[in-house]
């Protein structure tokens, strides 16, 4: 049974894997378009029966459309393979459309149906390719149509013409028997006609117009086109006298105001008989009050065949003065802002007359002249006179202004700054021996006595106010704006009684009653000091900077030798805590042992913060006398402990290598070496004399220089000098470094010592009247 069912398995899943489906996809295009088609099995290929109306990738199944017709496509895979039928549309080709007019539905029809229109036709009936353009403006629009069944489709470009306009006619409405008038039209190509020959003709291309006999006739001008017909007229009198019409409009007018006068008739010219009481505008008839009188405005009409003159009185009334605010003009400018539930009293020098307001939901108005604020907006106020003359005002109503923001607080001597909505207003202060204000900027400043001051705030006719309270003096803070990570400082404030306060406490922190500062991380806080019940905070800005890193290095040198210290933080200076002891270098760090003893050197940044490090130069300087006869001893001793000491002259004085006994051999001088762990050493001449109570000085009559030396040593020889010496070297332990025969002459003797290590070596020079001993230190 276990084998039956294994052999079963591979039997299904033979079948599985070589199945095909059916082919999908869509199997309708257009020429010149493409589709791609699928199957379920893989690894297959493609082809088509017919190439020519359709073909199709081997491998993509893409089929592109060539000609009309149909063709089958077949997808083979190595086992089985499946077909379907292509078939190819031929575009619907370009309708012809008719021309298009502006406003007007045309009717569009597809050449194959069914099928349906785009946007901007509405389609009506599918099944017959019908559609409706409505075009809106002049110019060419393409609607493109699609077959139904095919999805092909073809585009057509439509032309819309202007809808039918006679547009409009210009030229005289008037004119003389027996003479001629051009009229003319913003539209070309039309036709002119007369509705009455006998009293006016005109020519049917030019437009014209001759007068026949006195009456009046219209003419008509016509326009065809494809769109339509359309037509315009104009009215033209024919008269043997001209005339100026009927003139209207108003009789009279105020002074510093118009009124337009107009005629029936056209073409005429306006003029007054008095332009001192009221001038006229002589194309428009606009009549403008000057003065109170009156005069005669005259219509004149002039034609070939004479002169027509119309006549009206215009009276000019003295009209009204000007409208001013009360009782500010003309010491203060007119308020034209108030605020909402504040009014403003307005004056008008004339005795009898009536105020309104244009909008009395934004400002009202009494009887007296005062304006009230109703609601924010703008609203004019009229003050019409008994003669009809009236003056206006504007006035904007503004709503209440917002509160003051800023701070109501200071302190003696200091200043706040007070902030208003909206900007642009103006500042007061009630009490100016208290706190004064800055009219346009708002900084507050105490005066000359601690209270409280009322500050006024006024834009746009609304204000606003604030109490601003000055307190007494306290002083600045006092003490460093400068600590370093890690170091403890103190901050001192004279007035008593108010506590400290830091407002990082991760960068700074600060003891609330002594003032005791820490600094923790690089940054900066700002350290207020608050005096309870005053409202005064002075404060400071601390920064906190950093401390460089540990200094690296030996801490132990020896006397005479150097070591380099270093700092991983760069651009700090070195500087030794005593340089009798150890100098050091203040760029390098190279640090010097000069006396035994200790010293602090310091690496300090260009901010003062620094790093320590404790240096012990060994050993300390030799104790001990340093002159002794032939035949006499002493000791000399060192507080460093376990050195061993030694003579660079044992025949003129020997020591004792543990004890520091020094005997005097023979006359001369020695140098003592006292060396501590094999390497640090100190050293002390010895002069031995004849002996007791006898002092004999011998001129050394030599130099030796430059000492420390980087390569050479020039033996300066003295005055007494003479013949030949001997120069010898001998290192810190008596060990030979060197012996020269010289002559001694009159210019220095150099000597080359570049040979030697650095270091400290004793330099003897004997000879006729020569007789020197020195240290030089060698130090390249």
């Amino acid at each position: 049974m276990r084998k039956l069912y294994l052999t079963l398995c591979t039997l299904i899943l033979s079948v599985a894997a070589y199945a095909i489906g059916p082919i999908t996809g869509n199997l309708n295009l257009c020429v010149g378009s493409t589709t791609t088609l699928a199957d379920t099995a893989a690894g297959g290929t493609w082809s088509s029966s017919t190439p020519a109306i359709a073909t199709i990738g081997s491998a993509s199944g893409i089929v592109s459309g060539l000609t009309a017709g149909t063709t089958t496509i077949k997808y083979k895979t190595a086992t089985d393979s499946a077909t379907a039928v292509v078939e190819v549309h031929a575009a619907p080709g370009a309708c012809p459309q008719p021309v298009g007019c502006v406003g007007v539905a045309d009717t569009l029809t597809g050449c194959v149906v069914p099928g349906y229109w785009s946007s901007p036709v509405v389609m009506v009936d599918t099944n017959t390719g019908k559609g409706y353009l409505t075009a809106m403006a002049a110019g060419t629009t393409t609607v493109t149509y699609t077959v139904k069944i095919s999805g092909c489709t073809a585009t057509t470009i439509v032309t819309v013409n202007a809808g039918a306009s006679a547009g409009v006619i210009t030229g005289l409405s008037t004119i003389c028997v027996g003479t001629i008038s051009t009229l003319s039209d913003t539209v070309t190509g039309g036709t002119w006609t007369s509705s009455d020959p006998a009293v006016a003709v005109v020519g049917s291309t030019n437009g014209i117009v001759a007068g026949v006999s006195n009456g009046t006739a219209t003419i008509t001008y016509t326009v065809s086109g494809t769109c339509g017909t359309a037509f315009t007229t104009k009215v033209v009198n024919v008269v043997t006298t001209p005339s100026a019409g009927i003139v209207s409009g108003p009789s009279a007018v105020c002074t510093g105001m118009s009124v337009t006068l107009s005629s029936t008739v056209t073409g005429g010219v306006w003029s007054s008989s008095s332009s001192a009481n009221a001038s006229v505008n002589a194309s428009t008839g606009v009549v403008t009050g000057i003065i109170a009188g009156s005069a005669t405005i005259s219509y004149t009409v002039t034609l070939s065949c004479g002169t027509g003159v119309t006549t009206v009185p215009v009276t000019v009334s003295g009209g009204t003065p000007a409208i001013h605010s009360a009782p500010g003009f003309p010491t203060y400018p007119d308020v034209h802002a108030i605020c909402v539930g504040n009014g403003v009293g307005l004056t008008v020098y004339a005795t009898f007359g009536t105020w309104s307001s244009s909008n009395p939901a934004v400002s009202s108005v009494t009887s007296t002249g005062i304006a009230y604020g109703v609601s924010a907006g703008t609203a004019t106020i009229t003050f019409t006179a008994s003669s009809g003359c009236y003056s206006t005002y504007d006035i904007t109503v503004n709503a209440p202004l917002a509160p003051v923001t800023g701070m109501l607080n200071l302190c003696f001597g200091s200043t706040t700054v007070l902030s208003g909505t909206p900007t642009g207003g103006t500042w007061i202060s009630s009490n100016l021996a208290i706190a004064t204000v800055g009219i346009s900027s708002g900084v507050v400043s105490s005066s000359t006595s601690n209270g409280t001051a009322t500050i006024t705030y006024t834009v746009g006719g609304c204000s606003v106010t604030s109490v601003v309270t000055v307190f007494p003096f306290v002083s600045p803070i006092t003490g460093s704006t400068q600590i370093c990570k890690g170091a403890i400082d103190s901050l001192e404030e004279a007035t008593a009684g108010g506590r400290w306060s830091s407002s990082d406490t991760m960068a700074v922190t600060i003891d609330s009653v002594s003032g005791v500062i820490t600094g923790l991380a690089v940054g900066t806080s700002t350290i207020f000091y608050t005096v309870p019940g005053t409202g005064c905070v002075p404060s400071i800005v601390l920064t906190v900077n950093a401390t460089p890193a540990a200094i690296t290095g030996a801490g132990t040198i020896c006397l005479g030798a150097t070591v380099t210290l270093a700092d991983t933080t760069a651009g700090g200076t070195w500087s030794s805590g005593a340089n009798t002891t150890a100098s050091v270098n203040p760029f390098t760090g190279i640090v010097t042992g000069i006396t035994g003893g200790s010293t602090i050197i310091s690496y300090t940044l260009g901010t003062g913060c620094y790093a320590i490090k404790a240096v012990t130069v060994t050993p300390s300087t030799i104790s001990g006398v340093s002159t002794i006869p032939v035949g006499v001893t002493t000791t000399l001793s060192n507080t460093a402990t376990g050195g061993a000491w030694g003579s660079s002259n044992t025949a003129v004085a020997t020591v004792g290598a543990s004890s520091g006994v020094v005997t005097g051999v023979t006359q001369g001088t020695a140098i003592m070496t006292y060396q501590v762990a094999g390497s640090c050493y100190a050293t002390k001449t010895i002069t031995v004399t004849h002996g007791v109570g006898v002092q004999e000085t011998a001129t050394n009559g030599a130099s030796v220089y430059p000492n420390p030396t980087s390569g050479n040593l020039n033996i300066e020889w003295g005055s007494n000098a003479r013949g030949e010496a001997t120069i010898t070297i001998t290192d810190i332990a008596g060990r030979n470094a060197g012996s020269y025969n010289v002559t001694i002459g009159a210019t220095p003797y150099t000597l080359s010592v570049e040979h030697l290590q650095n270091g400290i070596y004793f330099i003897s020079v004997r000879g006729e009247h020569v007789n020197y001993s020195g240290k030089v230190t060698v130090n390249r």
